[in-house]
């Protein structure tokens, strides 16, 4: 991926997702029990499902 491509589309959904997320959940321990019930792998796999859909 080219860099203009990271800044167009991921960059604008990472800061807004790190906005509410960082509001809301501040210990982290929320994204624990949300993201990763489904074990590890799933999770990181939630989580850039999650970024994905934010930065459109």
């Amino acid at each position: 991926m080219n860099s203009i491509f990271i800044k167009k589309y991921f960059l604008p959904g990472f800061i807004f997702q790190s906005l509410i997320i960082g509001g809301g959940y501040g210990t982290g321990r929320e994204l624990v029990e949300f993201f990763l019930t489904a074990g590890p792998i799933a999770g990181l796999m939630n989580m850039a499902v999650a970024t994905i859909i934010w930065s459109f």
